[in-house]
């Protein structure tokens, strides 16, 4: 069964701040990073998913409709989370989630299994970047909701 719904338009939810995660200042460019900020029901806060499959997914930012991904492929803990244009191939830009518990989930990029999605430092800012960091099922920085805003 699958969590979420290919064409579906998602905010994704970080639980510890109640903060979604956007593209900064609405940016067009390029490796553009994600960031959490209070909902303005905007564009730039909104995800279109493509269900790959097996519990895989890509994100869509509805704005610029470039993908989700992690900066040059990088593994670090730290590794910045960003947009940038399709690559059906690029492992980097596909995301497992994971059952959290209470309608929240863990999104692992597939390019790097052992790191999840976290919200900078647990912070609660606007503006705090989004990036990938070692697992730990007791950080609710690394926990998010998608909550339907479209259905097609």
């Amino acid at each position: 069964m699958s969590f979420l719904q290919t064409g579906t338009i998602y905010s994704i939810k970080a639980r510890h701040s109640g903060k979604v995660l956007g593209i900064g200042g609405a940016s067009q460019d390029n490796g553009a990073q994600v960031i959490q900020w209070d909902w303005a029901n905007v564009n730039n806060e909104k995800w279109r998913v493509i269900d790959l499959g097996d519990d895989i997914y890509t994100f869509q930012a509805i704005h610029s409709g470039q993908f989700m991904s992690v900066y040059r492929n990088e593994t670090n803990n730290g590794s910045w989370i960003v947009q940038y244009p399709a690559n059906d191939q690029a492992t980097s830009q596909q995301f497992l989630l994971t059952d959290a518990s209470d309608g929240y989930f863990y999104m692992r990029p597939m390019d790097n299994t052992n790191k999840y999605v976290a919200v900078a430092g647990g912070s609660k800012d606007n503006g705090t970047s989004i990036i990938i960091w070692d697992p730990s099922t007791e950080k609710d920085e690394q926990r998010f909701k998608f909550e339907v805003q479209s259905v097609s």
